[in-house]
């Protein structure tokens, strides 16, 4: 006795068995790895104005909601001194790195370049780059970060003192 399987049931193992009818990706693979959403606080100590000064610059990133495939949170903390700061070189587009610490005790060193763009009295503050080591080593991010725009007339007085920006932060797989 000959046993007939039928031809649909065949070619449908032939083509699984070559990869044809492989799963579509997971959900997660589709996703970002990461999008966070907070603040960047900036203060400048003496307050920034027209005349070249060394400034201590001191920066907080509180992205206090992530969604990551678990909730999230990050932070950044840096105090750092800038020699000849000025107002008009504040909005320089430079390449620069930070490290984001993670709620879990994990970290994100993040390598970025600046643009910024000021647009009907919103600037925004866009740095773009890849994580470069800790979690999610390899992947590319995005820092975006917008708010007023600088009260340049502080510049001509006591000087700019301190800048709040509402602050998104993007991990996504490095696909390229």
């Amino acid at each position: 006795m000959r046993l007939r399987v039928p031809l649909a049931l065949s070619a449908a193992g032939l083509l699984a068995a070559v990869g044809v009818l492989a799963a579509p990706p997971a959900a997660a693979d589709l996703l970002d790895l990461a999008t966070c959403a907070g603040t960047a606080t900036y203060q400048f100590s003496p307050g920034v104005t027209n005349t070249p000064q060394n400034i201590e610059v001191t920066r907080d990133i509180d992205l206090g909601v992530c969604v990551t495939p678990l909730l999230a949170s990050a932070s950044n903390h840096v105090t750092a001194e800038f020699p000849g700061l000025k107002c008009s070189n504040l909005l320089l587009a430079t390449p620069g790195q930070l490290v984001l610490t993670w709620n879990n005790g994990q970290s994100s060193t993040f390598d970025y370049t600046t643009v910024f763009n000021t647009v009907n009295g919103v600037t925004s503050l866009i740095q773009s780059g890849s994580i470069t080591a800790g979690r999610f080593a390899g992947s590319l991010a995005v820092l975006t970060m917008t708010g007023a725009s600088l009260d340049l007339t502080a510049c001509d007085n006591e000087g700019l003192t301190s800048n709040t920006l509402a602050a998104t932060f993007v991990v996504t797989p490095n696909i390229g």
